[in-house]
């Protein structure tokens, strides 16, 4: 592990805080000697995410999605132009794009309001280019109820409650919005099947799509054939299950050329 987190790190004069986060993340240091960590993503440091070292979830979330990639953005054919992140969690898919395609336009939705104010604070998002907003994503624009609370909170439906949170009608911004070489993250806890099928005829080649389902035991072949439908060629990167959860987490990535 230890090995993982310094190759990630930007060079040798880069490696203290990473080497700190491998140590707290395998529990040979307390997040609480570290606080809030700031993690450059680039040799001259300019360029840094945050990592609250007191927080599990952020530090599984971290390990994840910074440390093992899964989002293999090298497998891109194209260079992006704009970049949609639906369920943005804390920000760190949005931090590595930012990175990797500095001209690309990042747009980042998270319902979640603690999620949301952690996404604000990334040093690396304040750019003009990226646009943040507190809203989940859905088939219409409204209010919606959430079901749980940080990085596990779900759409469950339209709402008039004073803590619903508001959503977009994320099939019309897309159509608004969408240009040749866009990618598309959608991470929605299970509203995908809701979202998704509101796409369809919509895309501009070249395109991609990182989508993860959360199907009751792993039955999202109608998502997958919508896309394959649609001309894209799709590839199952992860599969996964938790103890006494029914529900089957697969991670594709989709390509339009």
């Amino acid at each position: 592990m230890l090995r993982d987190y310094l190759r990630r790190a930007p060079g040798c004069m880069m490696a203290g805080p990473w080497l700190a986060a491998a140590l707290v993340r395998g529990r040979m240091r307390s997040g609480a000697a570290c606080g809030m960590m700031h993690l450059p993503l680039d040799r001259n440091g300019s360029r840094m995410l945050s990592l609250d070292a007191n927080s599990q979830a952020e530090i599984d979330v971290f390990d994840e999605v910074v440390v093992r990639g899964i989002y293999p953005f090298d497998k891109l054919p194209f260079t992006p132009q704009l970049i949609a992140d639906c369920g943005a969690n804390i920000g760190y898919f949005s931090c590595l794009a930012r990175v990797r395609f500095p001209k690309a336009g990042i747009y980042a939705w998270e319902p979640d309001r603690k999620n949301f104010a952690r996404l604000e604070e990334q040093p690396i998002l304040q750019s003009g280019k990226t646009t943040l907003t507190n809203a989940a994503v859905s088939d219409y624009k409204g209010r919606v109820s959430l079901s749980g609370t940080g990085h596990g909170c779900e759409v469950k439906g339209k709402s008039t409650a004073t803590e619903a949170v508001d959503c977009i009608d994320f099939g019309v911004w897309w159509r608004e919005h969408v240009v040749a070489g866009a990618v598309l993250k959608m991470d929605i806890e299970g509203h995908e099947t809701a979202v998704l099928p509101t796409l369809r005829g919509s895309w501009k080649s070249p395109c991609g799509v990182f989508l993860e389902t959360h199907a009751p035991h792993g039955e999202d072949g109608e998502l997958v054939k919508q896309l394959e439908a649609d001309g894209f060629r799709v590839e199952l990167l992860r599969s996964h299950s938790l103890p006494g959860d029914v529900r089957v987490f697969k991670e594709y990535m989709a390509l339009l050329s």
